[in-house]
């Protein structure tokens, strides 16, 4: 265990290095002008735990924006729509699916997002106002997700695009990760108290990887954390990330940490917070809930998160999941003919 452990640690240090080697040979517009939504969380679920989630491996479809290994071992076909009211008239809309296949071994899941500005006014070199400019983005996400004994691995490949008046831009990203589950075990305290931690895993997942936007590059970013439940029901997790955004003058390479904790009560009742430090917007408290109740073809889940960012206008996120149990794509099934007996009556 212990091996185990310096191992991961050393991994870790080994991957910054590297993020930092290969932002100083880099465009200095790295990350800022290229498909900026892509850093905007989007699952009520992960924000209302302040955006930990790179290390939730729960089968969950919220974890595809975050680590596709989280996508590893859902058991049905599983829908999702969340919705966000952004800051500054800006809504996002999240369409997501995943299921599980027989054929490929694993998990496929696709999603689409759509990030829409409020109409635009236009003003020519004049300043005359001259009308309205449309203003979108779209991503389009196809992935895949599989298990080997205790390590979870996942990976999406994106096509962007974006639009403002009459610029459009286009490119292509990718996102890995893994996700290592450990044994259960017990940390001895004081007074012969025991601690024992269920469900620890490590998670690790580089972000945002590809071609430019146009002539932007890309956000990229590497997260990496823990979590972990210490009593029934309640899961804690830490989150590291290390993005490279240059501009010009402006340099934002510093470890940001995610912090977040999620309680379910009697099984359908979810209370979620969090919290992210060192970001350039201070203050990033999050808080939400969720409710999930089960129906004769499968469960529904209702999730909503609630953040406040200092100097900015609060957002809310909400989502609805379905997952279904008698809906399956790409399953193998053996035929079986039987022979049908002719009617005697005429």
């Amino acid at each position: 265990m212990k091996k185990l452990i310096i191992n991961i640690f050393l991994t870790c240090c080994i991957l910054c290095m590297l993020v930092d080697i290969s932002s100083g040979i880099s465009s200095q517009y790295l990350g800022i002008k290229g498909a900026n939504f892509l850093k905007i969380g989007l699952s009520p679920r992960a924000e209302g735990m302040g955006g930990s989630y790179v290390s939730y491996g729960e089968a969950d479809l919220n974890a595809i924006n975050y680590n596709p290994a989280g996508l590893t071992g859902i058991k049905f076909t599983t829908l999702q729509f969340s919705t966000l009211d952004w800051i500054d008239n800006v809504s996002i809309n999240h369409l997501a699916f995943a299921t599980p296949s027989e054929t490929l071994a694993g998990v496929l899941s696709s999603s689409v997002t759509f990030l829409y500005v409020s109409p635009v006014i236009h003003y020519n070199d004049w300043g005359e106002n001259i009308g309205t400019m449309p203003f979108y983005n779209i991503a389009l996400t196809a992935g895949y997700a599989k298990s080997f004994s205790r390590i979870q691995t996942g990976v999406n490949i994106k096509f962007l695009y974006q639009k403002i008046a009459d610029n459009n831009n286009s490119g292509l990203a990718f996102d890995i990760g893994g996700i290592y589950k450990f044994s259960p075990f017990s940390i001895n305290l004081i007074n012969k108290f025991r601690l024992i931690m269920r469900d620890l895993n490590f998670g690790i997942a580089l972000k945002n990887v590809g071609s430019k936007a146009g002539a932007d590059d890309l956000p990229t970013s590497l997260e990496f954390g823990y979590s972990f439940r210490v009593i029934k029901n309640l899961h804690f997790a830490l989150t590291m990330v290390k993005p490279v955004y240059y501009w010009e003058s402006f340099t934002d390479s510093d470890y940001k940490v995610n912090l977040g904790m999620e309680y379910l009560f009697q099984k359908f009742f979810f209370i979620r917070t969090g919290y992210k430090a060192n970001y350039d917007i201070p203050n990033n408290f999050s808080m939400g809930f969720g409710i999930q109740t089960k129906f004769s073809k499968g469960l529904i889940m209702v999730d909503y998160s609630y953040a406040a960012y200092t100097y900015l206008e609060k957002t809310n996120r909400l989502s609805i999941t379905l997952k279904l149990k008698d809906l399956f794509f790409w399953r193998k099934t053996k035929t079986v003919k039987k022979e049908k007996s002719e009617n005697n009556e005429k």
